[in-house]
């Protein structure tokens, strides 16, 4: 089994991610929308899940990690319906001009979400597809962490680092900054993690680019007349509507992940369970 430590990594991101969302969404849970809610306690709990299905795998453990796994079936939809509805919350703040912030930073943060989410897509979808192949599963699996590295550093670069920190509107040129830094630190721990096993290590390469282009697509193709024309649109989409659709997507991906043949060698640990 790869990485038999990597729920102790993952659990070093718990404080990080609660220190990092905290200002924003934690301490102002009673005034945030619901279908912020749906994003941020998905992501949570797939964050959870993954500490839990990398701990139970390495411990034997296959009925919890069955369990959980079998969760994520129901998680995924969802939390991919959630990343779209945090789209549209942008967009919405965008062009309608309430909020300065995203007034000037909505179509990049909207085109890099729109691209974690399609990539998060296809990792899950690759994790179930490879599930008889531990080494790519497992990596796919954590490569998904990967596209969560970028929010979580750059709220904390932002935050606390003198020199990043944004303190008043006459610092938010340094969230571009802080944006393009967090990449960089992802993207060098998943050239890290590429490199260091580099005949399985595939799902970090795809991560690095992800991170690459998700850095492109902030700076310059979210001002593409193109994009803004899809990004007001999705704004103006009934909430419902746009529910629905994560939702089918989310379950075709998993639809097609779990019903298509499996690649790999060999047989899965008791039985094909999804996770790592």
């Amino acid at each position: 089994m790869p990485y038999p430590r990597a729920y102790l990594a993952l659990l070093v991101l718990v404080p990080m991610i609660i220190l990092a969302f905290w200002p924003g969404y934690f301490s102002r849970l009673g005034e945030t929308p619901w279908t912020i809610h749906v994003h941020g306690v998905t992501a949570s709990v797939w964050v959870l899940a993954l500490i839990v299905q990398s701990w139970a795998i390495h411990r034997r453990q296959i009925g919890l990690h069955r369990t959980v796994g079998r969760a994520t079936f129901v998680l995924v939809p969802v939390f991919i319906a959630g990343g779209l509805l945090v789209l549209q919350s942008m967009a919405q703040g965008t062009f309608g001009g309430t909020r300065p912030f995203l007034v000037m930073f909505g179509p990049g943060l909207g085109a890099l979400d729109l691209l974690s989410v399609l990539f998060f897509s296809g990792f899950f979808y690759a994790a179930l597809r490879h599930r008889r192949n531990v080494q790519l599963h497992a990596r796919y699996m954590l490569a998904t962490i990967l596209l969560l590295v970028t929010p979580i550093s750059s709220r904390l670069l932002n935050g606390f680092v003198p020199g990043l920190r944004i303190q008043g509107p006459e610092d938010m040129h340094l969230f571009t900054l802080g944006v393009h830094l967090g990449n960089a630190m992802a993207l060098a721990v998943a050239l890290g993690l590429y490199f260091g096993a580099r005949r399985h290590g595939r799902p970090f390469l795809l991560a690095a680019v992800f991170l690459v282009a998700s850095s492109i697509c902030f700076q310059w193709a979210a001002a593409a007349g193109p994009w803004l024309v899809f990004f007001r649109a999705l704004g103006e989409m009934p909430t419902a509507a746009l529910l629905a659709v994560g939702l089918g997507l989310g379950a075709l991906v998993v639809y097609l992940g779990w019903r298509g043949p499996p690649k790999g060698v060999g047989k899965p640990l008791a039985g094909p369970v999804p996770g790592s």
